[in-house]
């Protein structure tokens, strides 16, 4: 389900998109070649956002990468690197994350509850899984 950074992301966008787009009306006049290069460059933008930027926040694929990078690194070493860095707040960052978006209810004994919205988005993405023969063990 996305996150905060992909729904600030696309507002941030969104809201660029529209200054320019005013403010190239305000400056020029209606001029079709400026709204269809300010909607292209907001097509790319929101491109980027939505894969590269959301992809690095969440893969573990860059994590390991960036660790082998930045060090002489085995398996173990990722590993351990993983467990202490990454998955021990994962989970508390992810529930938190879905609430902000509220796709979830967190309750007084602290249990968890789909809302209508979290719901809609399981729905969207076990099709998606099953469509494209994703990773089971995340939606199964």
């Amino acid at each position: 389900m996305p996150g905060t950074l992909f729904y600030e992301g696309n507002w941030i966008l969104i809201f660029i998109l529209i200054s320019l787009l005013f403010g190239f009306h305000y400056k020029y006049g209606f001029k079709e070649n400026l709204i269809y290069q300010t909607l292209i460059s907001f097509l790319i933008c929101l491109f980027i956002h939505s894969t590269i930027v959301t992809i690095v926040d969440r893969s573990i694929s860059v994590f390991i990468l960036d660790r082998i990078d930045k060090k002489n690194s085995n398996i173990s070493s990722i590993n351990y690197d993983f467990q202490r860095e990454y998955s021990i707040d994962a989970i508390e960052k992810r529930i938190e994350e879905q609430k902000k978006s509220n796709n979830i209810k967190i309750h007084k004994n602290s249990e968890l509850e789909l809302t209508m919205k979290g719901k809609f988005w399981i729905t969207i993405f076990r099709a998606f899984s099953f469509i494209f023969s994703l990773d089971k063990n995340i939606t199964n």
